[in-house]
């Protein structure tokens, strides 16, 4: 099942949404627009798991790592490569693979294999090692396949079933490639914030604004693993007017830039007034190469609305 934007969008929504009627039911002093960006992630993260997907953060970007290596012989470490906020999986028991720890295993592989029987195939993936006339073992592992599937008809143990010496076998992890999973960025800008302390009118918000589609976007783009991705940016302003007035602006700087963006899928909800704030919009920027032609909403020029 491929994870859809716009339900992302709608599970965001609907998680910061929980936490601005926790504040509220707390009488707290502040409200939404006091978090700052890395504090929205666990809340995210949390809206996301609750739904039943898997949730990982700040995982590396699967093919970027090819490029910062170029032509050196020596792969990138781990700390030279670029992340991403929330990575999101169909499923919470899934395990996200990686091309460059796959690569490691698959040069560490040829170092021990040198010089012994197993180095024609040492470092090859699975499907190519059951290639090379191993027909054995691919029989033996469809014997085994079919076996777990029958839940051990056959006599023997199934999955999750204890064999002859009592012990219940663990079943290996499922692992999701790159492609099936969904990469988001977040970014949150406010008309109105706190700078050193103090509450006032963002000085930078245009600038923020377009800056932050214009650069994740072109990340997400970048990647050719990726795909399906967007960004989510959730923009505090003291209005919906406002919000969806400098929405526009903001795309269309973003795509004077050469930005490959799509137009945003918007939900949002009303805050109290702390600082001058009272709107949350949560806009789902995808990727241009994502998906099919824009079309605008009607009456509402540039945008459109998620659901």
């Amino acid at each position: 099942m491929v994870l859809l934007s716009g339900d992302i969008l709608a599970l965001a929504c609907h998680a910061l949404r929980v936490e601005h009627d926790r504040l509220c039911e707390e009488q707290a002093v502040h409200n939404l627009d006091v978090l700052d960006e890395v504090s929205l992630h666990p809340i995210l993260a949390s809206g996301f798991a609750s739904a039943g997907l898997g949730v990982l953060r700040e995982r590396p970007y699967p093919a970027e790592w090819r490029k910062r290596q170029g032509r050196r012989r020596v792969l990138p470490e781990n700390s030279e490569r670029q992340r991403c906020d929330l990575v999101l999986l169909e499923r919470p028991d899934l395990v996200l693979g990686d091309t460059l720890s796959e690569q490691r295993e698959a040069l560490e592989d040829r170092r021990l294999a040198a010089g012994t029987l197993f180095e024609p195939i040492a470092g090859r993936p699975p499907s190519a090692k059951a290639k090379t006339g191993n027909k054995r073992g691919a029989r033996a592992g469809k014997r085994m396949a079919e076996a777990e599937a029958q839940g051990g008809a056959a006599g023997g143990p199934g999955m999750g079933e204890p064999d002859e010496t009592g012990v219940t076998p663990t079943p290996a992890p499922q692992v999701a490639t790159a492609e099936d999973a969904f990469w988001l960025e977040v970014k949150l800008v406010g008309q109105f914030c706190h700078t050193d302390g103090v509450p006032g009118p963002n000085g930078q918000y245009g600038s923020e604004l377009t800056r932050a589609i214009t650069q994740d976007v072109r990340k997400l783009a970048a990647d050719p693993e990726v795909l399906h991705a967007g960004l989510l940016l959730v923009l505090l302003t003291d209005s919906e007017g406002t919000a969806r007035h400098d929405l526009v602006v903001a795309t269309e700087r973003a795509l004077a830039r050469r930005a490959p963006v799509r137009l945003p899928m918007l939900e949002g909800f009303d805050i109290g007034d702390r600082i001058g704030n009272r709107r949350v919009t949560l806009a789902m920027f995808e990727p241009s190469r994502f998906g099919g032609e824009d079309e605008p909403s009607a009456g509402e020029p540039g945008l459109r609305t998620a659901g």
